[in-house]
Protein backbone atom coordinates (compact mmCIF):
# COMPACT_ATOMS: atom_id res chain seq x y z
CA UNK A 1 0.00 0.00 0.00
CA UNK A 2 1.34 3.41 -0.99
CA UNK A 3 2.05 5.73 1.96
CA UNK A 4 0.51 9.21 1.48
CA UNK A 5 3.03 11.99 0.81
CA UNK A 6 1.82 13.99 3.82
CA UNK A 7 2.49 11.07 6.16
CA UNK A 8 5.97 10.64 4.69
CA UNK A 9 6.77 14.32 5.14
CA UNK A 10 5.48 14.35 8.71
CA UNK A 11 7.57 11.29 9.54
CA UNK A 12 10.68 12.81 7.98
CA UNK A 13 10.16 16.13 9.77
CA UNK A 14 9.57 14.42 13.11
CA UNK A 15 12.56 12.10 12.74
CA UNK A 16 14.86 14.98 11.77
CA UNK A 17 13.71 17.12 14.70
CA UNK A 18 14.15 14.20 17.11
CA UNK A 19 17.63 13.27 15.85
CA UNK A 20 18.92 16.85 15.91
CA UNK A 21 17.44 17.40 19.38
CA UNK A 22 19.04 14.18 20.62
CA UNK A 23 22.40 15.25 19.19
CA UNK A 24 22.11 18.61 20.97
CA UNK A 25 21.16 16.97 24.25
CA UNK A 26 23.92 14.35 24.17
CA UNK A 27 26.68 16.52 22.74
CA UNK A 28 29.71 17.30 24.89
CA UNK A 29 32.19 19.90 23.69
CA UNK A 30 34.46 22.01 25.92
CA UNK A 31 33.70 25.73 25.73
CA UNK A 32 30.46 25.28 23.82
CA UNK A 33 27.18 26.89 24.77
CA UNK A 34 24.80 24.34 26.31
CA UNK A 35 21.59 23.55 24.51
CA UNK A 36 18.69 25.80 25.45
CA UNK A 37 15.24 26.60 24.16
CA UNK A 38 16.70 28.48 21.19
CA UNK A 39 18.85 25.51 20.17
CA UNK A 40 15.88 23.18 20.29
CA UNK A 41 13.84 25.81 18.49
CA UNK A 42 16.36 25.70 15.64
CA UNK A 43 16.05 21.89 15.63
CA UNK A 44 12.27 22.29 15.31
CA UNK A 45 12.71 24.80 12.48
CA UNK A 46 15.06 22.47 10.60
CA UNK A 47 12.63 19.59 10.91
CA UNK A 48 9.58 21.73 10.15
CA UNK A 49 11.08 22.94 6.88
CA UNK A 50 10.72 19.40 5.52
CA UNK A 51 6.94 19.76 5.61
CA UNK A 52 7.18 22.00 2.54
CA UNK A 53 10.08 20.18 0.87
CA UNK A 54 8.05 19.01 -2.13
CA UNK A 55 6.85 22.50 -3.01
CA UNK A 56 10.11 24.35 -2.44
CA UNK A 57 12.98 21.81 -2.48
CA UNK A 58 15.70 24.37 -3.19
CA UNK A 59 14.29 26.85 -0.70
CA UNK A 60 14.26 24.17 2.01
CA UNK A 61 17.91 23.36 1.29
CA UNK A 62 18.92 27.02 1.51
CA UNK A 63 16.83 27.67 4.63
CA UNK A 64 18.18 24.56 6.35
CA UNK A 65 21.73 25.63 5.55
CA UNK A 66 21.09 29.11 6.99
CA UNK A 67 19.49 27.66 10.15
CA UNK A 68 22.45 25.34 10.65
CA UNK A 69 24.91 28.21 10.19
CA UNK A 70 22.99 30.24 12.78
CA UNK A 71 23.22 27.30 15.18
CA UNK A 72 26.98 26.96 14.70
CA UNK A 73 27.60 30.74 14.88
CA UNK A 74 25.97 31.02 18.34
CA UNK A 75 28.43 28.48 19.69
CA UNK A 76 26.16 25.59 20.57
CA UNK A 77 27.59 22.10 20.90
CA UNK A 78 28.75 20.73 17.57
CA UNK A 79 26.50 18.26 15.75
CA UNK A 80 27.19 16.34 12.56
CA UNK A 81 25.80 18.37 9.62
CA UNK A 82 24.52 15.19 7.97
CA UNK A 83 21.71 14.96 10.56
CA UNK A 84 19.99 18.30 9.88
CA UNK A 85 20.90 18.32 6.18
CA UNK A 86 19.83 14.75 5.33
CA UNK A 87 16.23 15.45 4.34
CA UNK A 88 17.02 18.70 2.53
CA UNK A 89 19.88 17.18 0.50
CA UNK A 90 17.81 14.14 -0.49
CA UNK A 91 14.84 16.29 -1.47
CA UNK A 92 16.92 18.69 -3.56
CA UNK A 93 18.52 15.80 -5.47
CA UNK A 94 15.16 14.10 -5.97
CA UNK A 95 13.75 17.34 -7.36
CA UNK A 96 16.55 17.67 -9.92
CA UNK A 97 18.59 20.30 -8.02
CA UNK A 98 21.67 18.10 -7.84
CA UNK A 99 24.15 20.84 -8.68
CA UNK A 100 22.96 22.91 -5.71
CA UNK A 101 23.79 20.13 -3.28
CA UNK A 102 27.46 20.00 -4.26
CA UNK A 103 28.53 23.41 -2.83
CA UNK A 104 26.53 22.78 0.35
CA UNK A 105 28.29 19.46 0.94
CA UNK A 106 31.67 20.97 0.04
CA UNK A 107 31.19 23.88 2.43
CA UNK A 108 30.29 21.78 5.46
CA UNK A 109 33.01 19.22 4.75
CA UNK A 110 35.55 22.03 4.56
CA UNK A 111 34.22 23.52 7.81
CA UNK A 112 34.35 20.07 9.44
CA UNK A 113 38.05 19.90 8.58
CA UNK A 114 39.06 23.52 9.12
CA UNK A 115 37.60 24.18 12.60
CA UNK A 116 39.08 21.17 14.46
CA UNK A 117 42.33 21.18 12.49
CA UNK A 118 43.14 24.90 12.71
CA UNK A 119 41.33 26.06 15.87
CA UNK A 120 41.77 22.97 18.05
CA UNK A 121 44.85 21.46 16.41
CA UNK A 122 43.43 17.94 16.37
CA UNK A 123 45.40 15.12 14.65
CA UNK A 124 44.85 15.23 10.91
CA UNK A 125 44.52 11.54 10.03
CA UNK A 126 41.74 10.55 12.50
CA UNK A 127 39.96 13.79 11.75
CA UNK A 128 40.02 13.25 7.98
CA UNK A 129 38.73 9.70 8.40
CA UNK A 130 35.88 10.93 10.57
CA UNK A 131 35.00 13.75 8.17
CA UNK A 132 35.17 11.41 5.18
CA UNK A 133 32.52 9.21 6.76
CA UNK A 134 30.22 12.20 7.19
CA UNK A 135 30.89 13.36 3.64
CA UNK A 136 30.16 9.92 2.22
CA UNK A 137 26.90 9.81 4.14
CA UNK A 138 25.79 13.13 2.61
CA UNK A 139 26.91 12.05 -0.87
CA UNK A 140 24.98 8.78 -0.46
CA UNK A 141 21.81 10.70 0.41
CA UNK A 142 22.21 12.87 -2.68
CA UNK A 143 22.83 9.85 -4.91
CA UNK A 144 19.79 8.13 -3.45
CA UNK A 145 17.61 11.12 -4.23
CA UNK A 146 18.99 11.35 -7.76
CA UNK A 147 18.40 7.63 -8.30
CA UNK A 148 14.80 7.92 -7.16
CA UNK A 149 14.30 10.87 -9.51
CA UNK A 150 15.79 9.00 -12.49
CA UNK A 151 13.62 5.99 -11.77
CA UNK A 152 10.54 8.19 -11.62
CA UNK A 153 11.47 9.79 -14.93
CA UNK A 154 11.97 6.39 -16.53
CA UNK A 155 8.58 5.27 -15.28
CA UNK A 156 7.01 8.47 -16.61
CA UNK A 157 8.60 7.92 -20.02
CA UNK A 158 7.46 4.30 -20.02
CA UNK A 159 3.94 5.34 -19.08
CA UNK A 160 3.91 7.94 -21.85
CA UNK A 161 5.19 5.36 -24.36
CA UNK A 162 2.52 2.87 -23.36
CA UNK A 163 -0.12 5.58 -23.60
CA UNK A 164 0.95 6.38 -27.16
CA UNK A 165 0.94 2.69 -28.04
CA UNK A 166 -2.49 2.26 -26.53
CA UNK A 167 -3.80 5.23 -28.50
CA UNK A 168 -2.40 3.74 -31.70
CA UNK A 169 -3.91 0.39 -30.79
CA UNK A 170 -7.31 1.98 -30.21
CA UNK A 171 -6.99 3.88 -33.50
CA UNK A 172 -6.24 0.64 -35.33
CA UNK A 173 -9.17 -1.09 -33.68
CA UNK A 174 -11.55 1.71 -34.55
CA UNK A 175 -10.23 1.63 -38.11
CA UNK A 176 -10.63 -2.14 -38.27
CA UNK A 177 -14.05 -2.03 -36.65
CA UNK A 178 -15.70 0.37 -39.07
CA UNK A 179 -13.53 -0.22 -42.14
CA UNK A 180 -15.23 -3.35 -43.35
CA UNK A 181 -18.71 -2.00 -42.73
CA UNK A 182 -17.95 1.25 -44.54
CA UNK A 183 -16.45 -0.70 -47.46
CA UNK A 184 -19.59 -2.84 -47.67
CA UNK A 185 -21.76 0.29 -47.53
CA UNK A 186 -19.74 1.86 -50.36
CA UNK A 187 -20.09 -1.23 -52.56
CA UNK A 188 -23.81 -1.55 -51.91
CA UNK A 189 -24.37 2.17 -52.47
CA UNK A 190 -22.61 1.96 -55.85
CA UNK A 191 -24.72 -1.08 -56.75
CA UNK A 192 -27.94 0.66 -55.73
CA UNK A 193 -27.02 3.66 -57.85
CA UNK A 194 -26.31 1.45 -60.89
CA UNK A 195 -29.56 -0.56 -60.79
CA UNK A 196 -31.95 2.04 -59.36
CA UNK A 197 -33.74 2.60 -62.69
CA UNK A 198 -33.47 -0.90 -64.20
CA UNK A 199 -33.97 -3.08 -61.12
CA UNK A 200 -35.51 -1.13 -58.26
CA UNK A 201 -36.03 -4.36 -56.30
CA UNK A 202 -32.27 -5.01 -56.36
CA UNK A 203 -31.60 -1.40 -55.41
CA UNK A 204 -33.97 -1.82 -52.48
CA UNK A 205 -32.03 -4.91 -51.36
CA UNK A 206 -28.76 -2.97 -51.57
CA UNK A 207 -30.22 -0.17 -49.46
CA UNK A 208 -31.31 -2.73 -46.88
CA UNK A 209 -27.76 -4.10 -46.85
CA UNK A 210 -26.46 -0.56 -46.29
CA UNK A 211 -28.82 -0.18 -43.38
CA UNK A 212 -27.71 -3.49 -41.89
CA UNK A 213 -24.03 -2.64 -42.34
CA UNK A 214 -24.55 0.74 -40.70
CA UNK A 215 -26.20 -0.87 -37.68
CA UNK A 216 -23.38 -3.36 -37.48
CA UNK A 217 -20.79 -0.56 -37.55
CA UNK A 218 -22.56 1.24 -34.71
CA UNK A 219 -22.72 -1.96 -32.68
CA UNK A 220 -19.02 -2.58 -33.26
CA UNK A 221 -18.16 0.94 -32.15
CA UNK A 222 -20.15 0.48 -28.95
CA UNK A 223 -18.23 -2.68 -28.15
CA UNK A 224 -14.76 -1.51 -29.23
CA UNK A 225 -13.64 -0.86 -25.65
CA UNK A 226 -14.57 -4.41 -24.68
CA UNK A 227 -12.84 -5.78 -27.75
CA UNK A 228 -9.60 -4.12 -26.65
CA UNK A 229 -9.40 -6.33 -23.59
CA UNK A 230 -6.62 -8.89 -23.80
CA UNK A 231 -7.77 -12.42 -24.37
CA UNK A 232 -11.24 -11.54 -25.66
CA UNK A 233 -12.39 -13.67 -28.58
CA UNK A 234 -14.65 -12.88 -31.50
CA UNK A 235 -16.65 -15.10 -33.87
CA UNK A 236 -15.46 -14.92 -37.46
CA UNK A 237 -18.74 -15.83 -39.14
CA UNK A 238 -19.91 -12.24 -39.36
CA UNK A 239 -16.78 -11.21 -41.25
CA UNK A 240 -17.24 -13.93 -43.86
CA UNK A 241 -20.92 -13.11 -44.26
CA UNK A 242 -20.17 -9.41 -44.72
CA UNK A 243 -17.59 -10.23 -47.40
CA UNK A 244 -20.15 -12.36 -49.27
CA UNK A 245 -22.72 -9.57 -49.08
CA UNK A 246 -20.12 -7.24 -50.60
CA UNK A 247 -20.06 -9.48 -53.71
CA UNK A 248 -17.16 -11.83 -52.95
CA UNK A 249 -17.21 -15.59 -53.13
CA UNK A 250 -15.65 -16.72 -49.87
CA UNK A 251 -13.79 -20.02 -49.56
CA UNK A 252 -13.37 -20.54 -45.82
CA UNK A 253 -11.23 -23.11 -44.04
CA UNK A 254 -11.55 -21.89 -40.49
CA UNK A 255 -11.90 -23.58 -37.09
CA UNK A 256 -15.17 -23.69 -35.24
CA UNK A 257 -15.60 -21.18 -32.45
CA UNK A 258 -14.29 -17.64 -31.89
CA UNK A 259 -10.81 -16.31 -32.62
CA UNK A 260 -8.47 -14.34 -30.35
CA UNK A 261 -9.06 -10.63 -30.88
CA UNK A 262 -5.65 -10.12 -32.57
CA UNK A 263 -6.31 -12.83 -35.16
CA UNK A 264 -9.86 -11.58 -35.66
CA UNK A 265 -8.66 -8.07 -36.44
CA UNK A 266 -6.07 -9.30 -38.95
CA UNK A 267 -8.73 -11.30 -40.82
CA UNK A 268 -11.09 -8.33 -40.65
CA UNK A 269 -8.56 -5.89 -42.07
CA UNK A 270 -7.48 -8.36 -44.75
CA UNK A 271 -11.06 -8.78 -45.98
CA UNK A 272 -11.60 -5.03 -45.82
CA UNK A 273 -8.58 -4.49 -48.09
CA UNK A 274 -9.89 -7.10 -50.53
CA UNK A 275 -13.26 -5.36 -50.72
CA UNK A 276 -11.70 -1.91 -51.09
CA UNK A 277 -8.72 -2.44 -53.32
CA UNK A 278 -8.39 -5.88 -54.89
CA UNK A 279 -11.23 -5.90 -57.47
CA UNK A 280 -11.45 -9.60 -56.66
CA UNK A 281 -14.25 -12.10 -57.17
CA UNK A 282 -13.03 -14.79 -54.75
CA UNK A 283 -11.22 -14.73 -51.45
CA UNK A 284 -9.84 -17.69 -49.54
CA UNK A 285 -9.65 -17.52 -45.75
CA UNK A 286 -7.63 -20.28 -44.09
CA UNK A 287 -6.93 -20.43 -40.35
CA UNK A 288 -5.10 -23.36 -38.80
CA UNK A 289 -2.97 -24.41 -35.87
CA UNK A 290 0.61 -25.18 -36.75
CA UNK A 291 3.42 -26.00 -34.28
CA UNK A 292 1.63 -24.21 -31.47
CA UNK A 293 0.97 -21.08 -33.56
CA UNK A 294 -2.16 -19.75 -35.19
CA UNK A 295 -1.54 -19.36 -38.93
CA UNK A 296 -3.75 -17.08 -41.01
CA UNK A 297 -3.83 -16.98 -44.82
CA UNK A 298 -6.14 -14.61 -46.67
CA UNK A 299 -5.70 -14.84 -50.46
CA UNK A 300 -7.73 -13.16 -53.18
CA UNK A 301 -7.79 -13.47 -56.97
CA UNK A 302 -7.72 -9.74 -57.58
CA UNK A 303 -5.27 -7.49 -59.29
CA UNK A 304 -2.32 -8.37 -56.99
CA UNK A 305 0.64 -6.03 -57.18
CA UNK A 306 2.04 -4.08 -54.26
CA UNK A 307 0.26 -3.31 -51.03
CA UNK A 308 -1.84 -0.18 -51.12
CA UNK A 309 -0.38 2.53 -48.83
CA UNK A 310 -2.44 3.30 -45.74
CA UNK A 311 -3.29 2.07 -42.31
CA UNK A 312 -4.25 -1.48 -43.33
CA UNK A 313 -1.05 -3.44 -43.99
CA UNK A 314 1.02 -1.36 -41.58
CA UNK A 315 -1.57 -1.72 -38.83
CA UNK A 316 -1.77 -5.49 -39.28
CA UNK A 317 2.02 -5.80 -39.24
CA UNK A 318 2.27 -3.77 -36.04
CA UNK A 319 -0.52 -5.78 -34.44
CA UNK A 320 1.15 -9.10 -35.27
CA UNK A 321 4.48 -7.84 -33.92
CA UNK A 322 2.83 -6.61 -30.72
CA UNK A 323 1.43 -10.12 -30.22
CA UNK A 324 4.87 -11.66 -30.67
CA UNK A 325 4.16 -12.91 -34.19
CA UNK A 326 4.89 -11.85 -37.75
CA UNK A 327 2.95 -10.89 -40.85
CA UNK A 328 3.83 -10.68 -44.54
CA UNK A 329 1.70 -9.31 -47.35
CA UNK A 330 2.34 -9.32 -51.07
CA UNK A 331 1.44 -10.77 -54.46
CA UNK A 332 0.29 -14.40 -54.36
CA UNK A 333 2.22 -16.95 -56.49
CA UNK A 334 -0.75 -17.70 -58.75
CA UNK A 335 -1.91 -14.11 -59.00
CA UNK A 336 -3.88 -11.95 -56.63
CA UNK A 337 -2.75 -10.88 -53.18
CA UNK A 338 -1.95 -12.85 -50.02
CA UNK A 339 -1.75 -11.92 -46.34
CA UNK A 340 0.09 -14.47 -44.22
CA UNK A 341 0.33 -14.17 -40.43
CA UNK A 342 1.73 -16.45 -37.75
CA UNK A 343 0.70 -15.64 -34.18
CA UNK A 344 1.67 -17.38 -30.94
CA UNK A 345 -1.32 -18.84 -29.13
CA UNK A 346 -1.63 -18.53 -25.36
CA UNK A 347 -2.69 -21.54 -23.34
CA UNK A 348 -6.43 -22.02 -23.44
CA UNK A 349 -7.00 -20.17 -26.72
CA UNK A 350 -8.53 -22.09 -29.67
Amino acid sequence: MRVPATVTDLAMAGATTALVSAAIASGVEPGSRPGDVYAYGLALVIGGLLLVRRRWPLGVLVATTVALLVYYSVGYVGIAPVLPLAGALYTAAEAGRLRWTIPVIAFFVAADVYVPLVNRHEPALPLLTFVAERALAMVALVLLGDTVRNRRLRLARETARRLVEERLRIARDVHDTVGQSISAITVQAALADDVMDRRPDRAHEAIQEIRTAGKQALAELRSVVDVLRDGEQRPIGGLLEAAEKAGLRVEPAVPDGPLPVGAYRIVQESLTNVIRHAHASTVSVEIRREAGDLVIDVTDDGRGGQAVPGNGIGGMTERAAALGGELTAGPAPGGGFRVHARLPVREGEP
